[in-house]
């Protein structure tokens, strides 16, 4: 565009234009959307694959629910989690404190096994 005819007022009014040009062609969008061919194809696909998948994930279900079931095998058996927490935190609580073996650096033995060296 020539600088001599360049003006504020023309770029404001190329702006309305271009606007008035997009939102033209989205309303002839919305006018001629109704009356093409709107065919179903898409939804009998998706639905198909819904009911393949609503069956896979019942199989699943299944197996998993058969794995859930606590199990019996000679002198051990299965027991639920929170069983074998309240076991095991009784085990722990009621063993008796040994002395570690583990120096922290700094401290008065740490101190005395250098001086002896």
């Amino acid at each position: 565009m020539d600088p001599q005819r360049d003006t504020p007022l023309k770029r404001f009014g190329a702006l309305w234009i271009g606007l008035f040009i997009i939102l033209s062609f989205g309303v002839a969008a919305l006018v001629v959307a109704p009356f093409l061919n709107n065919s179903n194809v898409e939804d009998e696909v998706l639905q198909a694959e819904y009911d393949v998948r609503l069956e896979t994930k019942a199989e699943i279900d299944k197996a998993q629910a058969e794995q859930l079931v606590y199990k019996e095998s000679g002198d051990t058996a299965q027991v639920p989690p929170q069983q074998a927490f309240k076991f095991t935190s009784k085990q722990l609580l009621n063993q008796s404190a040994t002395a570690s073996t583990q120096v922290v650096p700094g401290s008065a033995t740490d101190l005395k096994q250098n001086s002896a060296q």
